[in-house]
C-alpha cells in the first residue's frame, strides 16, 4: 500500500488505476470488526439502523414494516433494538419477520454499512427466535433446512453467547 502512496505522491497515474482495483475486489473483515458491526447493529434502536441504510432500501424496509404491523407490535411490546428481539421470551413473529427481511436486505445490498455475514446472523436469528420461542416460522425454509445454517452461525467465534446458544438449540429441534 505504501508504494502506491508514494507513486502516487509522485505524480505516476497507473498508481491511481492499481489503487481502484484494490478496493474492487471483495471486502473481508476481521473477527473482530464482524463482532463491533454485529453488536451495533443489534444494540441501536431499529429505526437508527433503517436510518443507516441507503435511503431506497430503508424505503422499501419501511413499507414492509408497516404492511406486517411490525411497528405497532414492536411499540406494545417495549423492544426498541434487534438485540432484544432476538433476546425476548415471546417476541412480536411480525417484528421476527421485518427482522428477517432486515437481515436479508443486508445480505443482498451492497451499500450497507453491515457486512453480509452481519446480515445472515439477524436473518438467521429471526428465524431461530421464531421457532424456539413462538413455534413458528418466519419465512418459507423449513426446519430440517435451517439447521445447517443454524449450525455454521453457531460455530461463529464472534457471535456472543446468548445468540449462539439461541443457534444451537434451533440447530438441534
Amino acid at each position: 500500500m505504501n508504494d502506491i502512496v508514494t507513486k502516487i505522491s509522485s505524480g505516476d497515474s497507473t498508481a491511481l488505476t492499481e489503487l481502484f482495483k484494490m478496493g474492487a475486489g471483495p471486502v473481508t473483515f476481521s473477527p473482530d470488526a464482524l463482532q463491533e458491526s454485529l453488536e451495533h447493529v443489534l444494540s441501536i434502536g431499529i429505526d437508527s439502523a433503517l436510518n443507516q441504510l441507503p435511503r431506497k432500501l430503508a424505503v422499501k424496509l419501511r413499507q414492509s414494516g408497516r404492511d406486517l404491523k411490525a411497528f405497532s407490535a414492536t411499540q406494545a411490546s417495549g423492544i426498541s433494538t434487534f438485540g432484544e428481539l432476538l433476546k425476548h421470551p415471546n417476541p412480536p413473529l411480525a417484528m421476527l419477520k421485518f427482522a428477517k427481511d432486515f437481515g436479508k436486505a443486508i445480505c443482498r445490498h451492497d451499500q450497507c454499512i453491515w457486512p453480509h455475514k452481519v446480515g445472515e446472523v439477524l436473518y438467521y436469528g429471526a428465524y431461530a427466535a421464531g421457532l424456539m420461542r413462538l413455534r413458528e416460522r418466519v419465512g418459507t425454509f423449513k426446519e430440517q433446512d435451517l439447521q445447517k445454517p443454524f449450525r455454521k452461525l453457531a460455530a461463529r467465534a464472534w457471535i456472543d453467547e446468548s445468540l449462539r446458544r439461541l443457534f444451537e438449540q434451533a440447530a438441534n429441534v
